[in-house]
């Protein structure tokens, strides 16, 4: 199933943080959301993920309330007491009951073992590291089985290791399962490697959506990023982006950084 974003716009007390936003996240595919912080990446994932108020249309095709959309924020609620076992089971079940099906049980020790973190499944979520509270979370996204992903940077917090698995788990999930997957990135090289089609997102407004080649030029990521850059490509055939520089003045042509 597609999910159709129409005119969508986000303001948080009149300011306003998302402004008349039109993309498709198909099924089977990844679409990343990059561009500077602040520029309405989060409010966007948190519009389709019926958290915030919006403007516009929409439409997921699921409810989010069935486990049909699962998303994973930036920060984690908290899960003080909780087993990771218990916190991956409550992605499932909604709620933890005096039993707990085994099937459940099952699909929650199945999620772990595809993160490869099953061997902590019985300790307390709050005595974990930051990168392993991450995939905590992330199993507890996948659980239910949903058919719309929503991950606002998912692996902030993991070493180089662990950002490659997990973003070849979801990739890997995302094409096996038919999922809309909607993921927001900082390293622009990770997003070019991993993703479907590319949203760059400026200033609440989306300036380009498409491959990566075509999104993330030198030319784009200055004028976006106010970065100056030059892109590579790896003997893989991916698209690697390797920063020179900040372009200091705001004022500075973003078509001259090459002569900067």
């Amino acid at each position: 199933m597609t999910v159709a974003i129409r005119d969508a716009g986000v303001a948080y007390g009149g300011r306003s943080a998302v402004k008349a936003v039109n993309l498709d996240a198909a099924p089977g595919r990844v679409l990343a959301l990059v561009g500077p912080n602040g520029s309405g990446k989060s409010s966007l994932l948190k519009a389709v993920a019926g958290l915030v108020a919006h403007t516009g249309r929409i439409d997921t095709a699921v409810d989010p309330a069935s486990g049909g959309l699962s998303y994973m924020p930036q920060s984690f609620q908290s899960c003080a007491g909780l087993t990771v076992l218990e916190v991956v089971l409550l992605g499932g079940v909604r709620s933890l009951a005096l039993q707990v099906r085994e099937e459940d049980i099952e699909a929650a020790a199945e999620a772990l073992r595809l993160l490869g973190i099953g061997a902590i499944a019985g300790r307390a979520v709050d005595q974990l590291s930051g990168g392993q509270r991450q995939l905590v979370f992330l199993a507890q996204s996948l659980v239910s089985g949903p058919r719309v992903l929503l991950l606002d940077e998912p692996v902030s917090a993991l070493d180089l290791r662990n950002q490659l698995h997990v973003l070849d788990l979801v990739r890997d999930v995302t094409r096996t399962r038919q999922l809309a997957t909607i993921i927001v990135l900082h390293d622009l090289t990770l997003a070019a490697r991993y993703a479907d089609e590319v949203a760059v997102m400026c200033d609440g407004r989306l300036v380009a959506i498409g491959s990566a080649a075509a999104t993330l030029t030198p030319e784009r990521i200055a004028a976006t990023f106010r970065v100056r850059v030059e892109t590579l490509t790896s003997p893989g055939g991916d698209l690697v982006i390797h920063a020179l520089g900040a372009m200091v003045s705001p004022h500075q042509d973003a078509a001259s950084w090459r002569s900067s």
